[in-house]
């Protein structure tokens, strides 16, 4: 199935693919498959919102905060989204939350 998508070039089916290794918690593969998305697709909210998720969970704070201030820019919606997310509830995401 990976195969079968991973060839369909486009910023969605990578963001996809990406959340799903997020689930499944192999985050070096979800990794590629988000900037594979992002090099598709540079203003690609949800990867983004996605990948600030995958690195505030790997412990790399402040890239995942840059990451957030930019899918909010992109699609506000994500600012009340990551309100209720307990993976940016500590100090490194607060300017951006406010």
């Amino acid at each position: 199935l990976q195969e079968a998508l991973s060839q369909v070039e486009n910023a969605e089916t990578h963001s996809l693919l990406g959340n799903s290794y997020l689930g499944l918690k192999q985050s070096s593969t979800a990794l590629s498959h988000f900037n594979k998305a992002l090099d598709l697709s540079p203003n690609h909210s949800k990867t983004r919102y996605s990948l600030a998720i995958l690195l505030a969970e790997r412990g790399e704070l402040s890239n995942a905060s840059k990451q957030l201030q930019r899918a909010i820019i992109l699609q506000p919606i994500f600012l009340f989204q990551a309100r209720k997310e307990k993976l940016f509830q500590g100090t490194a995401f607060e300017k951006v939350l406010l």
